[in-house]
């Protein structure tokens, strides 16, 4: 019999404060339990404060050193810089006053494709919001629930009910396209942006 959510997330806390991180695709084999699974659990934990989440990596909280960046898992790639998603990045850059509202923008409606509205993506979504709204256009949410193939369905759905652009978190495993996934988001006829999620060089979605 499989564990019980919260045996399965105190599995997860334990492993990532002993070996200070971790791959989200090594653990979820490990645990014996789906990539979708083990993501629902990570989201609820770094929700709590309980670890950092990165793009495929889990890393402890560094309660000695407050502020200080997770070290990344062995062999993972490291960013320049700490990766914000798109709506946080462009408020920040609007309160700043180096982003202006693109002209004609009020109106617009931009579709956003999330996994879920609960835990991290909350605040997600209300960021997107806010910044949407505050340029005069309007945001609509659809829903994957991790289903696979849903993430383009509800892109469908959104382009056909008159968004002028989209934000997406398709449903990859480890944070960016696995082989042969994603290439529909390159042929999406809006400006579309990746959220939480990245496509490497090379990759038509880059």
């Amino acid at each position: 019999m499989r564990p019980h959510v919260d045996q399965r997330q105190a599995q997860v806390l334990a492993l990532v404060r002993a070996r200070g991180s971790l791959r989200v695709a090594d653990l979820a084999r490990e645990l014996g339990v789906s990539p979708v699974t083990l993501r629902r659990d990570i989201e609820a934990m770094a929700a709590r404060g309980e670890i950092h989440r990165m793009h495929g990596v889990i890393s402890r909280v560094e309660t000695g050193r407050p502020g200080a960046p997770p070290a990344p898992a062995r062999g993972a790639a490291t960013a320049a810089a700490p990766a914000l998603d798109p709506a946080s990045a462009f408020a920040s850059a609007s309160m700043e006053g180096r982003v202006a509202a693109p002209v004609g923008a009020e109106g617009l409606v931009i579709g956003m494709v999330v996994p879920t509205t609960e835990y991290y993506y909350a605040d997600v979504v209300r960021g997107a919001r806010e910044v949407v709204e505050a340029w005069g256009a309007r945001l609509t949410v659809g829903l994957t629930r991790y289903l696979p193939g849903e993430d383009r369905t509800q892109a469908d759905r959104l382009l056909s009910t008159g968004a002028d652009g989209l934000l997406l978190t398709p449903n990859w495993d480890a944070g960016s396209p696995g082989p042969g996934e994603g290439r529909w988001t390159a042929e999406l006829p809006v400006p579309t942006v990746l959220v939480e999620r990245w496509a490497p060089p090379g990759h038509p979605a880059a």
